[in-house]
């Protein structure tokens, strides 16, 4: 999410900075310290996200 330029985590709700990843499918940035890292090296998708897929493919 974004508030006046300032992308803040998705987690946290901090401004970001440092090493972040970007969710494919809720479109929100994490601090990779608040989210586990996971994924391809071309996607990547947040812990709820990434249990949400994982249940969809049961």
């Amino acid at each position: 999410m974004s508030d006046g330029g300032t992308y803040k985590c998705g987690s946290c709700g901090e401004a970001l900075s440092g090493p972040c990843g970007y969710c494919e499918s809720c479109a929100q940035y994490y601090h990779l310290t608040c989210a586990v890292q996971g994924g391809s090296e071309n996607s990547w998708n947040c812990p709820n996200c990434a249990v949400q897929l994982s249940m969809a493919t049961l």
